[in-house]
């Protein structure tokens, strides 16, 4: 028998926590010189270590959900308008999809920086009648990147809470809010939601 005392032994679990900072000026504008040194992450008061920072311009993987239910009906004009003005806007490296969520969920086949594309994949209808599968919409946004490169992100257009699916199937599993929040955080997604005001027909 070996008398010599074994070392303890310790296992550690590190785990990162990324954190998106956007930080504008009193005008308003993207301040993008600011260094580690300028930050500071607190949990529960405590300062914490960062271990990685980088403030680099990544490349976009974008999915932009648009509400097409009833009560959308008289934002279709302010929704087309919006998207085309942000596909101006993409980098020549971003690249995005378009979603309708109402009567049903559909996402334009691929990512694409054509603005023609992406333009023709907007919605020219609305059903007056369609309900608001809301987190279906986004839960299927976030599938839609696949092993796409780039940060993920999701962009709702909406005004409204959930209201479902019209029909839904025995094989179909509800999605709720709590479903997409820890997918979000599992998967790396930025979920950004902009609301509007219900204009039915």
């Amino acid at each position: 028998v070996d008398g010599r005392q074994q070392p303890p032994v310790f296992s550690v679990t590190g785990e990162s926590v990324p954190v998106f900072v956007t930080v504008t000026d009193k005008s308003n504008r993207l301040v993008t010189t600011l260094t580690r040194d300028d930050f500071q992450v607190l949990d529960n008061g405590r300062p914490q270590r960062i271990a990685l920072f980088d403030n680099s311009p990544q490349p976009v993987r974008l999915v932009v959900m648009i509400d097409v239910s009833g009560s959308m009906y008289g934002n279709l004009p302010l929704l087309r308008a919006a998207s085309d003005a942000l596909f101006q806007r993409l980098r020549p490296d971003d690249r995005a999809r378009v979603g309708v969520f109402g009567r049903e969920v559909a996402i334009s086949p691929t990512f694409t920086n054509n603005i023609a594309a992406l333009r023709s994949a907007l919605p020219n209808d609305i059903d007056p009648a369609a309900p608001t599968p809301l987190w279906k919409g986004v839960d299927d946004a976030m599938t839609a990147f696949g092993n796409e490169p780039g940060r993920h992100v999701v962009l709702v257009l909406s005004d409204g809470k959930d209201t479902g699916l019209a029909t839904w199937s025995l094989r179909q599993k509800r999605i709720g809010q709590l479903d997409v929040v820890d997918r979000a955080i599992r998967d790396d997604v930025m979920i950004y939601g902009v609301g509007l005001y219900s204009r039915g027909a």
